[in-house]
């Protein structure tokens, strides 16, 4: 997980969007606070800073591809 944390801050996103919960099948009730939980927390945080309204993905990410996915440029 912290490795995927670093990949987003050198990405331009916060490490707050990712986390990773380990949940019973039988904990339906911390599975829906927690969904709860961390979608606020990613609301708060604001809209992802890499998404262009015309959908391409904004600037291109150093040892990544621009652009919609699925398409070559």
């Amino acid at each position: 997980m912290e490795r995927l944390k670093e990949l987003l801050d050198q990405i331009g996103l916060e490490p707050e969007r990712v986390r990773m919960v380990n949940l019973s099948a039988a904990m339906a009730g911390e599975f829906a606070a927690r969904a709860t939980e961390m979608s606020e927390q990613v609301s708060a945080l604001g809209p992802n800073p890499l998404h262009t309204p015309n959908g391409t993905g904004g600037e291109e990410i150093p040892g990544g591809r621009a652009g919609k996915a699925g398409t070559q440029e």
